[in-house]
């Protein structure tokens, strides 16, 4: 697998993943999970407990990467992750557009309000 250098062109070869950095980023992603569900209205239940699931979800992707001896299941577990951050940015894309679209009703509401009344 090759990295490309922003901006020059040359391809440098991406270093192997390491196994104390993939926990560490787990770790990141699920302290992430919990700073959104715990950031996140209260009249919004769906969205936070989606955001509890993700918590959980990578906590348990952390966990069993500390038990893991083969390479096999080191690409497993990798493969795994990949998708769980897929879903989790989905998640987060998904939960911002509902956390903003009041905001925007809102806006535009006082901004034809004052539109009127000019």
């Amino acid at each position: 697998m090759s990295r490309h250098s922003p901006g020059t062109g040359n391809v440098r070869p991406v270093p192997p993943l390491d196994m104390e950095e993939v926990k560490f980023w787990l770790h990141i992603m699920e302290e992430h999970a919990l700073f959104i569900k715990t950031g996140l209205p209260f009249d919004k239940p769906d969205l936070i407990e989606e955001a509890a699931t993700f918590e959980r979800e990578f906590k348990a992707l952390r966990v069993r990467a500390d038990k893991l001896t083969s390479e096999k299941k080191f690409a497993e577990l990798i493969a795994e992750s990949i998708d769980s951050l897929k879903e989790f940015l989905r998640y987060k894309q998904l939960s911002a557009c509902w956390m903003l679209l009041p905001a925007i009703k809102l806006s535009s509401i006082i901004y034809l309000c004052k539109r009127v009344t000019m």
